[in-house]
Order: C-alpha cells, then sequence, then structure tokens
C-alpha cells in the first residue's frame, strides 16, 4: 500500500500511523534525511541532493548534459559566427573583414583633424578654443587674444633692430639711433702738454697740463727738474733718502699697532715699531715679522688679560724667525695686566729679529 498523508475526518483514531508512515518515506525515525532508495523512490545523498545516477543512465559530469530520454551524453556538433558588424557610435566607426567565418574587425575615428574627448567619445577639436591655430604671421609673432598669433609691430611690440654703428640711445619710439658726443655722452678727452708753465687748461675735449721744467733746490739739498731728465731724482732716492744728522725739537714717537690674539699672530715690520699684544690663552704663535728693514728695531709690550698666567711661542729656527741666543726666550710675567717689553733688531746678514733684552713686571 503507498504511503500517504492522513485524510481530515476520516482517519479518526488511525492518523498518527498513518502520519508516521508517510514520514518514514523519506526520513529516519532520528529524523535525518533517508539515503538510497526507500521503498523504490530515490533518496537525497549526504548533501541533500538527487544522486546523478538516479536521475539517468550514463556518466554525469561538467561536460555532459541529461537528455529528454533519461541519459547523460555529450554535445555533438559545432558552431560559426554568421555575421559580424561594427556599431558607429561615440566617434567611432570601423570595418569587418570576413563577418561570417573568421571576422578581422577595424575600428576608425570617424572626426577629421586634431581630436578631442569628454571621457566617452571623442570629437573634432576647435581650432582657437582647443588649441592655438596654425600661425600665419611671417615675422615675430604676439598672440591675438582669440587664441592664436598674429605678426608683431616693430617699435610697437618690440624694439626694432639696431641699425646704429657707435653708442645708441632710445629714440622714443621704441628703437634706438646713435647717440651725440658732447650731447648725449661726455666724449673722449685728450691730453696735451704744450707750454712749460701755467695752469692746466681745458678746451672742448682738450686737457693740456704744461710739461714744468723749473729747477727744485729744495729737495735734500740737490736741484734738479721736475719732468725726467738727466740727473733728476729717483724714486729709490727719494724715498731712501739718507739723513747725516738731525736735530728734533719736539717729540718723535713710532707708530703704535695693536695685535689681534689669535692661534697665529701676523706682525708688519713696516706698519710700526712698537707692538702691543694682550694674551687670552696659551695657544697663540707670534709669527716672524714681515718686511723688515736692516737695522729695523722693534719691540712687543705683551700684557697678561683674562686670568693671567698665560705664555706665547715665538717662530724661531727659520729664515727671518726671532733669535734669542744663547740666553732663550724670557719668561713671561704671570699676574694679571702685568706687561713684559721684548726688543729686537733685524739683522740681514742673519735674516732673523736679534733680541735686544727684556723688561718685565710691569
Amino acid at each position: 500500500m503507498t504511503a500517504r498523508l492522513p485524510i481530515p475526518g476520516q482517519d479518526d483514531g488511525t492518523w498518527g500511523n498513518i502520519l508516521n508512515e508517510f514520514l518514514s518515506v523519506g526520513l529516519n525515525p532520528d529524523g535525518t534525511i533517508v539515503t538510497g532508495t526507500p521503498n523504490g523512490v530515490a533518496g537525497l545523498n549526504s548533501s541533500s541532493l538527487v544522486p546523478t545516477a538516479q536521475l539517468g543512465t550514463g556518466t554525469a559530469s561538467s561536460t555532459t548534459y541529461l537528455r529528454g530520454d533519461g541519459s547523460w551524453s555529450t554535445p555533438s556538433g559545432s558552431g560559426t559566427v554568421t555575421s559580424v558588424s561594427v556599431a558607429s557610435a561615440n566617434g567611432f566607426a570601423g570595418s569587418v573583414a570576413n563577418s561570417t567565418s573568421t571576422p578581422a574587425i577595424t575600428i576608425e575615428a570617424s572626426p577629421t583633424g586634431i581630436l578631442k574627448s569628454n571621457g566617452t567619445a571623442i570629437s573634432a577639436a576647435t581650432s582657437g578654443t582647443d588649441y592655438a591655430p596654425a600661425t600665419s604671421g611671417s615675422s615675430i609673432l604676439k598672440g591675438n587674444g582669440s587664441g592664436g598669433f598674429s605678426s608683431a609691430t616693430s617699435g610697437t611690440d618690440y624694439a626694432p633692430a639696431t641699425s646704429g654703428s657707435s653708442i645708441l640711445k632710445g629714440n622714443g619710439s621704441g628703437g634706438f639711433s646713435n647717440a651725440v658726443a658732447d650731447t648725449d655722452y661726455q666724449a673722449p678727452i685728450s691730453l696735451t702738454t704744450t707750454g712749460t708753465s701755467g695752469a692746466a687748461t681745458f678746451s672742448g675735449n682738450t686737457l693740456n697740463v704744461p710739461q714744468y721744467t723749473g729747477a727744485v733746490t729744495t729737495v735734500f739739498g740737490r736741484s734738479g727738474a721736475v719732468v725726467a731728465q738727466s740727473g733728476d731724482y729717483t724714486a729709490a732716492e727719494v724715498g731712501a733718502a739718507a739723513v747725516a744728522g738731525a736735530t728734533f725739537t719736539g717729540w718723535v714717537a713710532p707708530a703704535v699697532v695693536t695685535l689681534t690674539f689669535g692661534s697665529t699672530i701676523s706682525v708688519n715690520a713696516a706698519a710700526g715699531n712698537d707692538f702691543r699684544l694682550t694674551l687670552t690663552a696659551s695657544t697663540g704663535t707670534i709669527s716672524a715679522p714681515t718686511n723688515p728693514i736692516d737695522g729695523q728695531t722693534i719691540k712687543f709690550q705683551i700684557t697678561q688679560g683674562g686670568s693671567g698666567s698665560y705664555t706665547v711661542t715665538w717662530a724661531t729656527g727659520s729664515s727671518g724667525d726671532f733669535d734669542f741666543g744663547t740666553a732663550g726666550a724670557p719668561t713671561l710675567s704671570t699676574a694679571v695686566g702685568d706687561t713684559d717689553v721684548i726688543g729686537f733688531v733685524y739683522n740681514t746678514a742673519k735674516s732673523r729679529w736679534l733680541c735686544l733684552g727684556a723688561a718685565l713686571g710691569f
């Protein structure tokens, strides 16, 4: 007897048994799904799917299909493209070769000229709006205010080519012209030496300075001419003229030079004879004085600064350096504010500054 559902009003007292019999067709007593083919009806597999073997004969796979006659079969036959075409849209068109067999598609742009894109389609760009048009000028160009160019006007838009042959000046029309000597600029001045007396004169563009030849009788007791001629004083004679003797009625003081303290303390003997130095550390070296003169005497006044007890190093051992003889360099005072005086004389034959002595502790 085929299992059925209870019929309302007809199965009083037996409807529970009828329902259990109906449910037992697909369910186990514990409520799980019955596998296999209970009561000749195909059941579900463990994945709650109908087994393919229950659907038809043959082998079910990813390449077969279930035919209407209940068998799994592989599709047969093949297909071909019957026709291919290209739709014209968004500025593109095209053509198809071999449209019914092995089509070859060619895509073409419909607009001509310079193209622009709006993000979806392409179209022809507009000259003067989307790009600068071709220039038509034949010289220097300027923007024409419409996205293009036109010929610029000489003297209005730019300075014209200069045609002058000397010093130039602006001509007030955007160009240049020759400047006029003595009007626009000072002409070159020529120098003459006509005459032997009188003041210098300037006439036109000529400066005349007379060539004085009057004798000079008060230079070192000798006479001579200002202009170069035989018997004149030379620069060496004037710069290094010897003085046999002199009496000074006033004071004479050598130039005082303040030295800068540092790791190297430079001294220029041509700058003076009295050199002052304040020590602020024991790291300084007094270099050999430059520009010495044979017999020149100089002195150093060295003062203790800072916290005192500083020492100084003298350049010795080489040509032009200091030489302290057998006595050696003096030991400086140590108290803050104390000044020591050390004197030297330059000896060309020895190429040294010879120490004359030291007076300490002032």
